[in-house]
């Protein structure tokens, strides 16, 4: 007697089973396939749509100040698409994700490589966004005493910090310290002398800067927190303050250290600019550390993106890393600088 299976409601001879069988794994194949086609497809043109967007706009909205912000995450993803296409055999699909793939590679990988200059430093600069709400200023300041910095540059400082500062002072007796109950108070300390300090106003936000002697030069240092880009008008000022940062400081002839949190990562085209006119290297891209994040710290997730800058001119970068954030949101930045001796 024949037995008889079901398939799809066709009643088959067992002879013809096997052909069935495969006949089915060869339409669930092209299911898997084509659905595989298009999900890399769909996924090239949203990483084609991301490149010309970076391309296009800047960031002169709280959207697109966001979107830039996030470029270092989707960029280094845009290659994915071609593996995906190559290993489905759709080689022209690969081809078609190239441009993105190339393009991401090309934003986030200079600056990653390599490291600093094989020359001893002189100086360490550590950098913090201390927050004004932090509950252990005492903990916090001691955490970068440790790193034995030479001067020391803080963001929101607070009348909770100035209190707790007396160690500081003691162990750095050239100081200026401007406390605030808002976001934008600020304090220098060094174990140098420092010649000259100047409160600039820049839309509304002080940016402190102190001339310090090092190695027979006058470095000019710029403590920096700039405006969010987080609303309409904020994002404007915000525009304004880096522009003006970039008049400002294009025009210093002089050894410079701009430090701070900046508000902005390697991927906004402000920062960008900055960098470009005011002749300003990235400290991080400098040693090969440009994918370092310092923001935000804190919860279960690591920092996501890179706010807090150490930039130089007429200094030499040896190698630049982040601290431990005691109570604040905000890693600090150890930078160790050369500064060539005046010939």
């Amino acid at each position: 007697m024949q037995r008889v299976a079901l398939y799809f409601g066709i009643m088959t001879s067992t002879e013809d089973s096997t052909s069935v069988r495969s006949t089915l794994r060869l339409r669930g194949g092209a299911i898997f396939h084509g659905g595989g086609t298009l999900v890399v497809g769909v996924v090239a043109i949203s990483f084609w749509a991301l490149s010309v967007a970076h391309l296009s706009f800047g960031d002169g909205s709280a959207l697109l100040a966001a979107f830039h912000a996030s470029t270092g995450w989707w960029a280094s993803v845009a290659v994915l698409p071609v593996m995906g296409a190559w290993m489905l055999g759709r080689h022209l699909l690969a081809l078609a994700g190239v441009v993105p793939a190339v393009l991401g590679l090309w934003w986030v990988l200079p600056g990653t490589l390599g490291a600093g200059p094989d020359v001893e430093a002189n100086l360490r600069v550590v950098s913090s966004n201390v927050l004004m709400v932090n509950a252990v200023p005492e903990e916090l300041l001691a955490e970068l005493f440790a790193y034995e910095p030479d001067v020391v540059v803080l963001q929101e400082y607070s009348p909770q910090f100035e209190a707790a500062a007396d160690p500081f002072r003691n162990a750095y007796p050239y100081s200026f310290e401007a406390s605030a109950e808002h976001s934008f108070g600020y304090a220098v300390f060094s174990r140098l002398p420092i010649e000259r300090v100047l409160e600039v106003e820049v839309k509304g936000v002080t940016v402190l800067e102190a001339d310090i002697e090092v190695n027979g030069r006058t470095v000019r240092f710029a403590n920096v927190h700039a405006l969010p880009p987080i609303r309409g008008g904020l994002v404007a000022d915000w525009h304004a303050e880096l522009a003006e940062l970039s008049r400002r400081y294009a025009n210093h002839g002089g050894a410079l250290v701009l430090a701070g949190d900046l508000n902005a990562t390697r991927h906004h085209p402000s920062f960008q600019s900055l960098l470009k006119k005011a002749d300003l290297v990235d400290g991080h891209a400098a040693v090969g550390r440009a994918a370092a994040r310092t923001w935000p710290y804190g919860g279960t997730l690591p920092p996501l993106v890179r706010l807090d800058h150490v930039l130089v001119k007429g200094v030499v970068a040896v190698d630049v890393s982040e601290g431990h954030p005691v109570g604040t949101d905000h890693t600090p930045i150890i930078a160790d600088l050369w500064v060539p001796p005046v010939l």
